[in-house]
């Protein structure tokens, strides 16, 4: 993603646990306080859509140890929802989840290469959502989304709005498009005087907290 600074934290590396780790520490959880109540929030707790159905049916088949007793939320990045259906959603509710909370961010046809999100269908994220609730009905949905940007028009926001709206969601973030120094869009949008501008900013007694948002035009 061109405008998170997540992935150029740590030197752009991570480490990814095992479902057996994770599965230890929910015991511990469990076990030693009583927790029965899990967010994941991680948005590449199932990180491919090729290989979703085999990581699902490992975590849910894992899960089942708590017999039911557990409930939980994950994160999702679009293109991961895509590739769910009815029976992959119907498994996560059965192995106690209950929320699912998606970055779609944009919407509109010709925005993805601008966020790097890989998903540049509205009408494929919305099929999946159907196929989340005929799956799973009782499966809570949530969304964000961003404002912003150098072709965002008040159109698209509308847009954006509406298509949130049609989802059937339990409810949606939106935020300002922010731009982070060294990621690939701060880069793209501010160029080499970049990094300078924003350090001076900072060093700024009149602006200790500096945040660069994206505004539309006029």
């Amino acid at each position: 993603m061109s405008f998170c600074v997540s992935g150029i934290l740590r030197d752009g590396l991570y480490h990814r646990r095992s479902i057996d780790n994770v599965v230890k520490e929910i015991e511990y959880l469990y076990y030693t306080y009583q927790v029965k109540t899990i967010v994941f929030y991680d948005d590449t707790f199932f990180p491919s859509p090729i290989s979703l159905d085999q990581d699902v049916s490992m975590f849910t088949t894992a899960m089942t140890h708590f017999g039911n007793k557990i409930q939980w939320q994950v994160e999702m990045r679009p293109n991961v929802l895509l590739a769910m259906d009815d029976l992959i959603a119907n498994r996560l509710f059965k192995a106690g989840c209950r929320q699912i909370n998606v970055g779609i961010e944009k919407s509109y046809p010709g925005a993805s290469p601008l966020i790097g999100k890989g998903v540049d269908s509205g009408k494929e994220v919305r099929k999946a959502c159907l196929r989340i609730h005929k799956g799973a009905p009782s499966m809570r949905l949530t969304g964000t989304f961003i404002l912003g940007g150098p072709d965002e028009t008040s159109d698209t926001i509308n847009n954006t709005i509406e298509f949130a709206i049609s989802l059937d969601l339990i409810f949606a973030h939106f935020y300002p498009l922010e731009l982070y120094p060294g990621t690939e869009l701060f880069k793209q949008l501010l160029g080499t005087q970049g990094h300078q501008l924003w350090y001076q900013k900072i060093m700024s007694d009149n602006l200790p907290w500096v945040k660069y948002y994206m505004k539309m035009k006029p």
